[in-house]
């Protein structure tokens, strides 16, 4: 019978330390989401390196057709028929 209220003894305190810890965790936890709500509370969407990647190209392109777009027209003589 000492054994078995032992027992029981030892049963109730295991299952009070595991709320009490789960009931720690849980205070801990919504103190640490409430310790980083400034820092997650900009929402800017940042570019991604592909994005930007894209965009480089893509002027790249644009100032190379120009260019030769440029060389070709003074290449064929127009500017200097133009001129004259």
């Amino acid at each position: 019978m000492e054994t078995m209220l032992g027992f029981t003894g030892v049963l109730i305190t295991t299952v009070a330390a595991l709320f009490a810890a789960l009931g720690l965790q849980a205070l801990l936890l919504k103190a640490t989401l409430r310790l980083m709500q400034p820092a997650t509370a900009d929402r800017r969407v940042s570019r991604t390196p592909v994005e930007v990647g894209t965009r480089l190209a893509a002027r790249f392109r644009q100032t190379a057709l120009l260019r030769l777009a440029r060389s070709a027209k003074s290449f064929s003589g127009e500017d200097r028929w133009k001129h004259s």
